[in-house]
């Protein structure tokens, strides 16, 4: 780590602008961000080039050059424009040591998939896991740099039904959870164990100020949330998830001080009714084809969840504007849509003047 970055990445100045705009965005969540304009991220993600047979330290280190680089541009009055790092595998995953998968992939699927009968899953020992070792090791070094500014994203492990049929194929999965639905709910069962042990290592050791439960470009949230993938879930009928998939990821998003997201692209409106019951859920991250269907959320899901949006083919920013108002959303933007705010955010003015 360069000396200056040490400074840049401890700038008191940045770190109150992170923090406002973290009260800003959590004024959202409440409900209370009547005569503030539309809530605008878009998280810096700065180039990183790791040479091939750099350590663990290396890359994490350059990781925190590349962020001090573009600080400056979180001095921004409209955008929340923070900086992270994020827990490295260091090219090793954890799927090798947890689960019995083969060493070829499928000659006609050229994917890897569990061959034993769903319902097979028993919990790993994480404490022999390489790639997780890594990511914890990846997370001490961000620790011991002492580093206060940066965001810390978490190992983004997806929801429990999306890592399930992501190891045995969907076909195979989904047939399983009608005709044998124990044998379902175990591995199920036991992907969210392992979701909870990791999850709760990160909650125990980085600061809540700097946690985060996913890359935070376009889905960071306020301190005390964490998040989940669930793009899987449309494949669900209701019950299917509310009896099986649904209770697990509810399980994972309640070890958060404040609940959390989820994750979906393409149609999930069917699950509004459970989701509206599940406590644990504060945020819908609407990505894809889900924003076709962005008005049915904010007007269905309940007064004090919101949705994250990003503009759409199906749904232009002033679409966006016209059907929330401003209100219970948080506007994710890419870089290429930030010189759109001041002519498709802004001209709807405050929000509820």
């Amino acid at each position: 780590m360069k000396p200056e970055t040490y400074e840049i990445l401890n700038d008191p100045e940045l770190i109150a602008i992170r923090d406002d705009y973290f009260r800003r965005m959590q004024d959202v969540y409440d409900g209370c961000n009547n005569g503030q304009p539309a809530f605008v991220l878009s998280g810096l993600t700065p180039p990183c080039d790791v040479p091939e047979g750099a350590s663990l330290e290396e890359e994490m280190h350059l990781g925190f050059d590349a962020m001090a680089s573009e600080a400056h541009l979180m001095r921004d009055d409209r955008i929340f424009r923070q900086v992270a790092s994020g827990a490295s595998g260091h090219g090793l995953g954890w799927e090798d040591d947890f689960f019995p998968l083969p060493a070829e992939p499928d000659p006609v699927t050229k994917l890897r998939r569990i061959a034993e009968p769903v319902g097979c899953l028993e919990m790993p020992d994480l404490d022999k896991c390489q790639g997780w070792q890594n990511m914890k090791r990846s997370t001490e070094i961000f620790l011991e740099a002492d580093i206060k500014l940066p965001l810390f994203t978490a190992v983004a492990m997806s929801g429990p039904i999306v890592e399930a049929v992501s190891l045995y194929g969907a076909e195979k999965f989904l047939l399983a959870m009608l005709d044998d639905p124990e044998a379902a709910r175990n591995d199920l069962q036991v992907l969210a164990n392992i979701a909870i042990e990791m999850r709760q290592w990160f909650i125990d050791n980085v600061p809540e100020q700097q946690l985060q439960g996913i890359i935070h470009r376009l889905r960071g949230q306020p301190p005390g949330y964490g998040q989940i993938d669930g793009c899987t879930i449309q494949l669900l009928g209701p019950n299917h998830y509310r009896e099986l998939a649904g209770p697990c990821d509810d399980a994972i998003l309640s070890i958060y001080p404040k609940g959390g997201m989820i994750h979906i692209c393409g149609y999930h409106t069917h699950h509004i009714p459970f989701w509206r019951e599940m406590k644990s859920l504060k945020v819908l991250q609407l990505s894809g084809d889900a924003m076709t269907d962005l008005a049915i959320y904010h007007k269905e899901l309940r007064d004090d969840q919101l949705v994250f949006v990003s503009p759409h083919a199906t749904m232009l920013l002033p679409q966006i504007m016209e059907i929330t108002q401003g209100r219970r959303v948080i506007i994710a933007l890419y870089p290429k849509d930030l010189d759109k705010i001041e002519s498709e955010i802004d001209a709807y003015g405050l929000v509820g003047a």
